[in-house]
Formats: structure tokens, sequence, C-alpha cells
């Protein structure tokens, strides 16, 4: 087998791999050609023949890292290109690993968007035995007075908790509404979401075939029940003891 198909082989074997794999994989490939390139040297000078397949790998690499590494990889690559042997390729493997690794940790690094005045508490339903999360936007006003706020109650929080909460600081700055504290019901911990507001959401057990999009679980479904006494039992209490919420006005948006 020629060295590209040799490569063609072994990059299907490793392309579901972890990024380190595949670094490693052809920087081994770029040794391998170096030492069997069966084309003569006068055709392919040795500093050429490395730096074309370091310019490859510079491209490879370089989104692995992130724009500014990217550049720097190729710069490097490109150094090796048209420099003489005088840059070594083992020089030029450490520098493109170090973009790698260096561009990852700069990634890593980078901070979480976090929406303001905002809190997560979690809270264990005790009689069904799972655990849901409760996402808290104060009003604006919330830490330079002292008055209660009305609460808009809000289900399906992991996507509409941020829409409704926008919404409502529009309406409360530009409409003339009076400010409210929103709150997210979140999906069950571990339950995708469809699988989570199937079960709670829904009165009773519907006619029909259902399934589940959680392998190893039985669908279901009916259980707004408990799922209304966990809100009165639990959070609503929760609300009212930790917020300065006017519980007596209370919206429940789902």
């Amino acid at each position: 087998m020629n060295l590209a198909g040799r490569a063609a082989r072994d990059n299907i074997r490793i392309k579901n791999g972890s990024r380190i794999e595949r670094i490693l994989f052809w920087l081994s490939f770029l040794k391998v050609t170096h030492a069997a390139s069966p084309v003569p040297a006068p055709m392919q000078p040795e500093p050429e023949r490395q730096g074309i397949r370091a310019v490859a790998l510079g491209f490879w690499i370089g989104p692995v890292g992130g724009r500014p590494w990217s550049a720097l990889a190729q710069v490097a690559a490109r150094t090796a290109l048209y420099n003489s042997p005088e840059f070594p390729m083992k020089d030029l493997h450490k520098l493109l690993l170090l973009c790698c690794f260096a561009g990852s940790a700069a990634d890593a690094a980078q901070p979480a968007y976090v929406l303001e005045n905002t809190e997560v508490r979690a809270v264990r339903a005790e009689s069904m035995k799972r655990d849901y999360r409760v996402f808290v936007a104060l009003p604006e006003s919330y830490r330079t007075s002292t008055q209660r706020y009305p609460v808009l109650f809000v289900t399906d929080a992991d996507y509409a908790f941020p829409i409704v909460r926008s919404i409502a600081q529009r309406l409360s700055k530009h409409a003339g509404f009076e400010e409210t504290i929103v709150v997210g019901l979140s999906y069950a911990d571990g339950d995708t979401g469809a699988y989570s507001r199937r079960r709670d959401y829904t009165p009773s057990v519907p006619g029909g075939v259902y399934r589940s999009d959680m392998p190893g679980r039985a669908p279901a479904v009916g259980q707004a029940q408990a799922y209304w006494r966990f809100l009165v039992t639990q959070v609503h209490p929760l609300v009212g003891a930790h917020y300065r919420a006017a519980m007596h006005r209370k919206v429940f948006v789902g």
C-alpha cells in the first residue's frame, strides 16, 4: 500500500478519536513521509518537502486551537517551507503542538455568558424522587427597593426563561408594565425536554402509542397532578421565603 493509501486508511480509523490522537497521528505521518519519500532529493529539496507537509499540518491544526493560534501555526509552517534546514522539523513539531495546546487552554479559559440579576436554585421533588432547577430573574429595581413584586412562573424554562425574562424587562421599561419576578421551571435533571414535559405537563394518560426518546426508559405521561403538588408545596414556598415576592399575585404561563 502506498503512503497515500496508508494515510487514508489510518485517518478513517482515527477520525472519531480525540483531537490529541489526530494530532499525534499526523505528526507521526510527517515523520514517515520524511523517511520514505520516493521522490529524489534534486526534484524535491528536503526543506521544501518538509515545509509542504508542515503547511498542511499548520492549516489542519489551526482550527483546533482557534483563530490566533491558526495564524501562528501557519506562519511557523511557512517558515519551514521557505527557510533552510536550520529550522529542524522536530522543532516545528513542538511549535505546532504548542500552538494547539495553548489555543485549547485559551478557549477553556473563556468566561460563560451570564444573564444579569438571575439565580439558579436546585430543588429536590421528594414525592417524585426527581431533581429540578428553578431559574429566578429579579427586576432591575430589586436591589435598591423594598417593595414586593408579582411573580411570573414559566414552564419549559430551559429555553423559555431567557426569552420571557427579556420580554418582561422590555415591557416594564418601555410600555409601563409593572416589574415582575420571573421564575423559570426547568425540566427534570437527566431527562430530555420532550420526556420531562410529556410526563409532567399532561394531566391524564392519552390514548395512542407513545415512544420514549430516552433509551432504556419506558414512556411516561399523565403525571401533571403530582408535578402541580410539587410546585405548590415546594417551589411556591421557596420563592416566597427567599425573595420579596407578592405570592398572592402570581401568574403561571406554559
